[in-house]
C-alpha cells in the first residue's frame, strides 16, 4: 500500500509503513490499519453439487468462485450473504449456516477473513448478475482444482464431513 498524501493532514510523502498492518503519518500521527476485510461466501448445495459463479472482474477474472462478497459497514454477515446471493444469482436464500472460516489474500496487500456459509434452501430463478459472468452447478471437487479462484486448505475435507453428517 502506498500513500502519496496523508488522508488526514494532506502532507506529501509523510505516511510510512511500520509493518504490513500499520501505517502512520509522521506529521499528524494519523494511523491506518490495513486489517483484513470481512467477506462472505455462500455454498449453495443441491444433489451433491455446488453453485459456482464465473468471476467477471479481477482479481481472478474467469475463475470459479462462490456467490458472495464483502460485508458492508455495520452489516450482519447473514444479511451480507443474503444480499450478495441475491445480487449475483437472483436467489433468496434460507437458513445459511456458517461452515468454514478462513483467510486469503484477495489481491496483493489486501486480505480477507471469509465466513463461508452452506445453504440448501432458496427461492427464485437462477440468473447471473452483478460481477458474475455465468453460473454453473459443479462437483465439490472443483474446490481443489485450478478452475477455482483461491485455494482453501481444509475446506473440501470440512465440507465432505458436513455432507456425511447431514442429508444434503
Amino acid at each position: 500500500m502506498n500513500f502519496a498524501y496523508c488522508p488526514q493532514c494532506g502532507h506529501k510523502d509523510t505516511v510510512q509503513k511500520l509493518n504490513d498492518t500499520d501505517y502512520e503519518c509522521s506529521d499528524c500521527q494519523w494511523h491506518f490499519w490495513n486489517n483484513a476485510k470481512a467477506a462472505v461466501g455462500v455454498m449453495l448445495i443441491k444433489d451433491g453439487q455446488m453453485l459456482f459463479g464465473e468471476r467477471a472482474i479481477e482479481p481472478q477474472k474467469g475463475k470459479l468462485d462462490f456467490p458472495g462478497g464483502f460485508v458492508e459497514y455495520n452489516e450482519d454477515a447473514y444479511a451480507a450473504a443474503a444480499r450478495e446471493v441475491s445480487e449475483e444469482t437472483g436467489l433468496t436464500i434460507k437458513n445459511p449456516t456458517i461452515t468454514f472460516v478462513g483467510t486469503h489474500e484477495y489481491k496483493p496487500g489486501y486480505s480477507t477473513v471469509d465466513l463461508l456459509m452452506t445453504v440448501t434452501e432458496w427461492e427464485g430463478d437462477i440468473q447471473p448478475g452483478d460481477d458474475i459472468a455465468s453460473l454453473s452447478w459443479c462437483p465439490i471437487g472443483v474446490l481443489d482444482s485450478d478452475e477455482f479462484a483461491w485455494p482453501w486448505p481444509g475446506l473440501t475435507d470440512a465440507l465432505k464431513k458436513q455432507l456425511r453428517r447431514s442429508t444434503l
